[in-house]
């Protein structure tokens, strides 16, 4: 069963073991076409970003759920049986990543400006249309600012109008000239692999 749209939506970063399993099964569900294993593409996941971007911060969107298995019967003092309620568990609906590697050069430590890049941002099509996407942005936004950002980065398709308007309800524009007068946006799409895709900003604070 989908959980209800009522249900709070709880954003936490990855830290655990399952964690890091939650992550790459949402990004495996979503992604992964060619016959890659599961259990490949966890380690190789995991072994990423420890090993190669352990500065990025990682995010899962996660929500309370009855299990689907039938109602436990529990044994009472009479010997006779009550009904308990199914047994809740953390779903993962969606995960994104907050990234600096992707601005490393594109951005120099003499701009006026403190920015992070938001990449894979991916929502488990069994809970889209729910609120996750939105619930990662803002707590995502939260944690950047908190931190110093000034900035966000991300790149659209051109052809996602769905995904254009969406983060346009979150105030995300076309970088003004100021930010790209010292934005280096050809190194950006070049490590991000974003080449020919739109642009855009919001600033933080």
């Amino acid at each position: 069963n989908q959980p209800s749209r009522t249900t709070p939506i709880h954003v936490v970063p990855v830290e655990t073991d399952d964690d890091w399993m939650a992550l790459a099964d949402v990004r495996f569900d979503e992604w992964i076409r060619d016959g890659t294993s599961r259990d490949a593409f966890r380690l190789a996941t995991k072994g990423l970003y420890q090993e190669e971007r352990p500065k990025s911060m990682l995010f899962l969107a996660k929500k309370k759920q009855k299990q689907d298995d039938q109602t436990h019967r529990l044994a009472t003092n009479n010997n006779g049986y009550h009904d308990s309620p199914s047994p809740i568990s953390l779903v993962t609906m969606g995960a994104a990543e907050l990234s600096p590697y992707e601005l490393d050069h594109a951005l120099p430590n003499t701009a006026p400006y403190s920015a992070l890049y938001v990449t894979d941002v991916v929502t488990d099509r069994n809970y889209r249309r729910q609120g996750v996407a939105r619930s990662l942005m803002q707590s995502i936004e939260e944690h950047a600012a908190a931190i110093g950002t000034t900035h966000l980065l991300l790149h659209v398709a051109y052809e996602n109008s769905s995904a254009i308007r969406f983060y346009g309800t979150l105030g995300y524009r076309v970088p003004t000239l100021e930010l790209l007068s010292f934005l280096d946006v050809t190194s950006l799409e070049s490590s991000a692999g974003t080449k020919g895709q739109i642009l855009l900003e919001k600033r933080l604070r």
